[in-house]
């Protein structure tokens, strides 16, 4: 099976196709409520880094919104999908729309599994980003569903989990590597 760029460009193209006024509606909704939910004043001042922090995660998560929901038009009834793994068998079959499919889900929640461990210290064992990770994608695959928007798939739970596991082991070894580079530092100095 072979996967050109003009399928990877188009797979792009649909999976980002909403408006400009949509998304900026989302990421300011979600920016705001990070903000009056968590609040930018640490021990009387604004931490401009947790604001930052904060803005990233709202950015993504309306783009993970955009993805998923807004992208969609409303389909005339709910569908789901509880065969676990039919997108594996898709893929040995030659299906580079799987593939892409399954990729594109694991990739889409490897900042999530990343930005929830950096954003909050309490959050940073492996139990809690797999919860983290697997309450978020429940909450995309009720929504879709609810909203006809999206095929509720326990395929994609899966992948989406993946994605977040994946992208805590990132952070992890980023956040060894910035733990040996300040105790390199230290012996310099």
């Amino acid at each position: 099976m072979k996967i050109s760029w003009y399928l990877i460009l188009s797979f792009l193209q649909r999976e980002f196709r909403f408006s400009t006024t949509e998304w900026t509606l989302v990421f300011l909704l979600l920016l705001t409520g990070m903000l009056f939910i968590f609040g930018m004043k640490t021990r009387g001042r604004y931490d401009t880094d947790r604001t930052v922090r904060l803005g990233t995660l709202s950015f993504y998560m309306a783009m993970v919104a955009g993805v998923t929901l807004l992208n969609r038009d409303p389909m005339p009834y709910h569908q789901w999908n509880f065969s676990l793994f039919w997108s594996h068998d898709a893929v040995r079959e030659g299906s580079a729309g799987s593939l892409l499919q399954i990729v594109g889900n694991i990739v889409m929640f490897l900042p999530w599994g990343f930005l929830i461990p950096y954003i909050w210290k309490e959050m940073r064992s492996f139990s809690c980003v797999l919860l983290a990770s697997l309450g978020f994608t429940l909450m995309i695959e009720c929504v879709q569903f609810i909203t006809k928007r999206g095929l509720f798939e326990l395929d994609d739970i899966v992948h989406n989990t993946i994605g977040g596991i994946l992208g805590y082991g990132i952070f992890m070894i980023w956040i060894k590597w910035k733990d040996r580079k300040e105790i390199g530092e230290s012996y310099v100095s």
